[in-house]
């Protein structure tokens, strides 16, 4: 015990508290040594029925997720429903459809049609539109959505050469349904828990704060992120005492999105990650019996 205390593995957070595992005793906890428990099949159970339906909702099925999973782990629990970030373009049409009126229109390889009216601050005929839409369509087709980034649109702007006036205002409404596509939709569900921990409480305003913050919830659970981060592996000073689960899933579409749990430091690890897990998987399976 002694050596492991004088390692960082363990602390002693009051002089009168016992000594716990540290942040650096979690982080090795979890990397090396925890021996995962799979849900038993109550729980399996309770995930599937929440599956087991005819026509799929994303928003609905997300809220569901969200609030079993909020209550099996007494968390605070994120979701976010996925983007088309990875559908490849398969074309881009302005259509105009009154003098200064036109709507942009990006069609993706697997047949999705977005669409988007936006104001032109002139009068572009008909031929004109038609003639940007082949151009861009030729640069783009085949591109990700996601890969139409601000720099790849000036870029692209630069390479209308004469056109570059005119073509502008139309590649900026392109971009601007690009953005409104690949916003985040989030979920929040029992941020309130998170009154229920003690070590919490001192830090839960801060935390409510960084909750309603949309951005920083963007950056916190996204895809890519370390799946388990504990206290300032976190980088916020809001969530030094919290812990933040984030577990991926992803579409046949190749689409995808995130479950989060936000706790306390010292969570039932073993048996939330495999829990998320499951639930990931079912996401998975659940959309490919609907192709």
């Amino acid at each position: 015990m002694a050596a492991l205390f004088e390692l960082g593995l363990l602390e002693q957070p009051h002089t009168s508290a016992g000594r716990v595992p540290s942040q650096r005793g979690l982080r090795l906890y979890i990397d090396l040594l925890m021996d995962p428990i799979d849900p038993d099949e109550e729980i399996k159970s309770r995930i599937d029925n929440i599956f087991d339906v005819r026509a799929v909702d994303m928003g609905s099925l997300l809220e569901q997720i969200s609030e079993a999973v909020a209550t099996m782990t007494g968390c605070a629990v994120v979701t976010t429903a996925p983007t088309p970030a990875n559908e490849r373009i398969s074309r881009i049409e302005m259509i105009k459809v009154s003098p200064y009126n036109v709507v942009t229109v990006i069609v993706t390889a697997n047949g999705d049609v977005h669409s988007k009216n936006f104001r032109l601050g002139y009068d572009m005929g008909a031929g004109a539109m038609e003639y940007f839409s082949n151009w861009l369509t030729e640069k783009v087709e085949g591109m990700k959505l996601g890969e139409l980034t601000q720099s790849f649109m000036q870029q692209t702007a630069m390479s209308a050469k004469e056109n570059i006036l005119v073509f502008t205002p139309l590649l900026a409404a392109v971009y601007e349904l690009v953005c409104s596509l690949l916003k985040t939709d989030m979920h929040l569900c029992g941020n309130l828990n998170l009154l229920s921990f003690e070590n919490l409480k001192n830090s839960a305003y801060e935390i409510f704060k960084l909750l309603d913050d949309e951005e920083e919830m963007e950056s916190l659970f996204k895809i890519g992120v370390k799946p388990v981060r504990i206290g300032k592996e976190c980088h916020k000073t809001e969530l030094e005492d919290a812990s933040i689960l984030v577990q991926e899933y992803k579409l046949p579409n190749g689409s995808g999105g995130v479950i989060g749990v936000l706790g306390p430091i010292r969570q039932d690890y073993k048996r939330i990650l495999p829990c998320l897990e499951y639930f990931a998987t079912n996401m998975g399976k659940i959309f490919d019996m609907e192709d």
